[in-house]
């Protein structure tokens, strides 16, 4: 177990007014019956009004049906599906929160958690959403931070794999700075709906390994010591 990560986890995932929690369809006296729409879905779409589905054909690349319905069900299904959130300036100690973007397994890779013994970790490809609020704010820094802690401490992972399009090279700069490396292209392997239609277009890997991730996570700590 990381002690890196371990600071963070004891502290409920939270750095000052930022911090994660898993989403709890259950919970309707916090979320209420319809958070996946109302939410979530329409931010994504209001964070780029001018585009018919906003901000979605980034965040869930490769899939074609942006509905509500298929966005929402598909969400539905996610564990967990992290939601980054800041304290509400306007009244913090009741604790009242926003919602400024979340993050979520697409595909695991590995044995189950628990299932053997020793642990041999496992791996994942991750999907994120910043809303358009948060963007290039210290708050999705700080979030995205406690997201990547929250899934390599709580499920040890040893990598978090994701896949963007060529044209998203402003995601590949963020996570960059997390240690986030891009390690290569599969070719003409996710469908794109550019400017001359549906087209098959490159699909670039990025990977955060544990221990550069650590280390990130390392010296966040002594920046905050001195």
């Amino acid at each position: 177990m990381s002690e890196i990560f371990k600071v963070f986890a004891d502290d409920k995932f939270r750095f000052g007014n930022c911090f994660v929690r898993p989403y709890d369809r259950h919970d309707t006296s916090t979320f209420g019956p319809n958070f996946l729409y109302e939410e979530l879905y329409t931010a994504c779409i209001a964070a780029a009004p001018s585009r018919p589905f906003g901000i979605l054909p980034e965040a869930f690349c490769g899939m074609q049906d942006l509905s509500a319905d298929a966005i929402c069900s598909y969400l539905h299904t996610r564990q967990p599906l992290l939601l980054m959130c800041t304290d509400t300036p306007t009244s913090p100690a009741d604790g009242s929160f926003d919602v400024i973007g979340f993050s979520f397994p697409t595909i695991w890779a590995g044995p189950p958690l628990g299932s053997l013994d020793p642990d041999p970790g496992r791996s994942l490809f991750k999907g994120y959403v910043f809303f358009r609020s948060a963007w290039r704010t210290p708050e999705s820094v700080v979030c995205m931070m406690l997201s990547g802690i929250y899934f390599f401490h709580t499920y040890n992972l040893l990598t978090i794999q994701g896949q963007s399009y060529p044209h998203n090279y402003l995601t590949r700069k963020f996570l960059a700075q997390f240690g986030t490396k891009t390690i290569g292209v599969i070719p003409k392997f996710i469908l794109h709906d550019g400017p001359q239609g549906k087209v098959m277009v490159d699909s670039v890997q990025s990977c955060l390994f544990r221990e550069d991730f650590e280390e990130y996570c390392r010296g966040v700590l002594l920046d905050c010591a001195k």
